[in-house]
């Protein structure tokens, strides 16, 4: 993917979501937004956030396996249970990223342009098999657009910008009323 011109969002990334109690222990299985991700094995689990659906925040976490957590307190299942979708952060400046890469996250938001012309702006990103696609939408309309270098000539985003390759190829899809 070309390579972002940079820039900082929050300090906290949103990285997956506890998706149910493991075992009898307080252990808690985490679905990670984007599946292929080492995220877990890279970074110092002591710098992970829990935050529940009342918007509280834990710290004290540990790994337990493979896209498995514990926390401190949390020593059986009932506890572990009511954490289930609660969202897992990590630090910004703890996640690494090669001169080609971008967060999945900073791409919302982004306008993408096609030739010069504004298409519409992410309104999120879908993980497939064979890699992400961006949903962009318009006021009027959506395209799916696979997020590859075949299509993405440039990715700045510090000025919030998408520029395609090939122009605007992909067929709009009108928004449906309840979308």
């Amino acid at each position: 993917m070309p390579a972002p011109a940079g820039g900082v969002r929050a300090s906290l990334i949103e990285i997956g979501t506890i998706v149910k109690p493991h075992g009898v222990r307080g252990e808690l299985k985490v679905r990670l937004h984007h599946r292929r991700s080492s995220i877990l094995e890279e970074i110092d689990p002591a710098l992970l956030v829990l935050r529940d659906r009342h918007g509280n925040t834990r710290r004290g976490v540990s790994r337990a396996g493979d896209a498995l957590l514990r926390i401190d307190g949390v020593t059986d299942r009932d506890a572990a249970e009511s954490l289930r979708g609660a969202v897992v952060l990590a630090p910004r400046s703890a996640v690494v990223l090669a001169h080609d890469e971008v967060l999945v996250a900073d791409l919302v938001g982004c306008e993408v342009f096609a030739d010069g012309v504004s298409v519409g702006r992410v309104a999120t990103v879908i993980e497939t098999g064979a890699g992400e696609v961006l949903v962009v939408r318009n006021e009027r309309e959506e395209r799916l657009i696979p997020f590859v270098d075949q299509w993405v000539a440039r990715v700045e985003i510090a000025r919030r910008r998408i520029d395609l390759d090939g122009g605007d190829v992909w067929e709009p899809q009108p928004l449906r009323e309840d979308g």
